[in-house]
């Protein structure tokens, strides 16, 4: 099978029904990976080695020189004490994370702690210095002075091989690393961005102290704009010693920023097409005219829309008289090619509502209707809900439908469906000429002409693919594989 014409979201070829990337994908990779695979004995002897050197003599060495306080001081500057991650979690950010940091990186934040205890240096290389440490081998000696040597990082997972490897880039320095991996490869996945140290011994490399949690890959792009900022910031490119000696902290505190942000996302501050705040407007007046003779007094209101359809359309009663019109608050853009909707009016007997998406719509739409329907209609009230109120009741509804997701019932009209088919060629079409925030304000087309535009292309692309496996019938799911072969990536 020639991997390279099925797209890692389509179906699987082997028949599983599951998508490709997530089937038989990482079994080709196998074949087109990066070789020099490492034996399980050297992998197992750097494993083990890491065990020993922790369980019988760095924590060993820590109880007995300094005492329990030491762990209780270290783990307090390790992390903030108002982190709002669940308990369970937080164990395995000890257990996974803190050991390694604790031992390899930490001297104390506090001056008189430091002092007090005489730790001025990580405590395996202050156990290095001990007479303990003679009876280390010459490779258990080797391999803590190699883990001093390692530096913190944000990695993206390009390839996983199962029980074998994870193949990832460095986002802050841009090398890649083929890490020699059991474990991890049942749980990542190519697009996952991990935060680890990465430990390169006797010939190959190993995650050590890897973070338990993954960051989403919505995050990919603003990994970089830290990345940039520093280099700025510096006038100079990053490198291993900066990383190591004078931003871990940084990097840390900045790795759990994102994932207590994605673990508790505040609801997003929301613009309309006019800039404005959204929030959820209804206006309500009181109606003194028939319901057609209000359609006819606001039917500028539709950019020429045809009276007699919309009538035609109106909700009416078993007598056949008209109850309900709804017309499209209309207006033009400014390129004159297309209708921008301000908003809905629902006419009824005796009452008129609009329906609008913010409050300066909505006094738009007071002053519009009040001056074309006069004594016509007497303004009744305006009801205002913010969309952090509309997200809580979305929340705790159980009958929510993705407001780009499709209801079955639509989905099955021929016409509709191949009206909304259209919409999204048309989308997708446009998209590589139109400008995207995520590209530094750059369309498609331009930023793949650039080193930086093709990096923040492929961060995009894992976001529209990490949204895609999130629901299957996103009407507007890109085909990642069709926008990489139209930008030639």
């Amino acid at each position: 099978m020639n991997d390279s014409k099925i797209g890692r979201n389509d179906i699987c070829f082997c028949g599983s029904g599951k998508k490709y990337k997530k089937c038989c994908y990482l079994k080709v990779a196998t074949s087109n990976s990066l070789r020099m695979q490492p034996t399980n004995e050297q992998y197992g002897k750097i494993r083990k080695t890491e065990g020993e050197i922790v369980d019988k003599f760095l924590m060993p060495y820590v109880i007995k020189t300094f005492g329990k306080e030491v762990l209780e001081e270290s783990w307090s500057d390790f992390i903030d004490a108002d982190l709002e991650i669940p308990e369970d979690q937080m164990n395995l950010f000890y257990e996974n994370m803190f050991i390694p940091w604790f031992l390899f990186n930490w001297v104390p934040y506090d001056l008189e702690f430091a002092e007090r205890h005489k730790i001025d240096q990580p405590i395996a290389g202050m156990f290095l210095a001990t007479k303990i440490a003679n009876n280390l081998s010459e490779f258990q000696q080797k391999f803590i002075l190699e883990m001093l040597q390692t530096y913190y990082s944000f990695y993206v997972v390009s390839e996983v091989i199962i029980d074998e490897a994870i193949v990832m880039k460095d986002l802050l320095l841009g090398s890649q690393h083929r890490v020699s991996e059991q474990r991890g490869t049942h749980y990542l996945e190519p697009g996952n961005i991990i935060f680890s140290r990465i430990l390169n011994f006797n010939e190959q490399s190993i995650c050590v102290g890897m973070a338990p949690l993954i960051v989403p890959a919505r995050y990919y792009n603003e990994i970089l704009d830290l990345r940039d900022d520093l280099i700025s910031e510096n006038s100079r490119e990053l490198d291993i010693e900066c990383l190591r000696d004078d931003y871990e902290l940084e990097m840390r505190l900045y790795f759990f920023d994102l994932i207590e942000s994605a673990m508790n996302p505040a609801m997003p501050v929301l613009h309309n097409l006019d800039g404005d705040l959204m929030e959820e407007c209804v206006i309500e007046f009181n109606l003194l005219i028939p319901i057609e003779h209000a359609v006819e007094k606001l039917l500028g209101l539709t950019l020429g829309l045809d009276k007699n359809k919309i009538l035609q359309e109106a909700k009416r009663n078993s007598n056949g008289n008209i109850v309900q019109v709804e017309l499209p608050f209309l207006k033009q853009a400014e390129n004159k090619e297309e209708n921008i909707l301000l908003g809905h009016i629902i006419i009824q007997e005796k009452k008129l509502t609009v329906n609008v998406n913010s409050r300066e719509r909505g006094q738009k739409a007071i002053a519009v209707i009040s001056k074309l329907l006069g004594e016509s209609a007497d303004y009744v009230s305006t009801t205002t809900t913010s969309m952090g109120e509309i997200w809580e009741k979305v929340k705790e509804s159980k009958d929510v439908i993705s407001s780009s997701s499709v209801r079955p019932e639509l989905a099955a009209d021929p016409q509709l469906s191949e009206a909304m088919n259209a919409i999204v060629e048309r989308h997708w079409k446009k998209w590589f000429d139109e400008i995207v925030p995520a590209l530094n304000n750059q369309t498609p087309r331009q930023a793949v002409k650039t080193k930086a535009g093709r990096e923040r292309l492929e961060g995009l692309f894992l976001l529209y693919e990490e949204m895609s496996g999130r629901s299957d019938d996103n009407i507007f799911k890109p085909d990642v594989d069709y926008l990489r072969k139209e930008l030639g990536m």
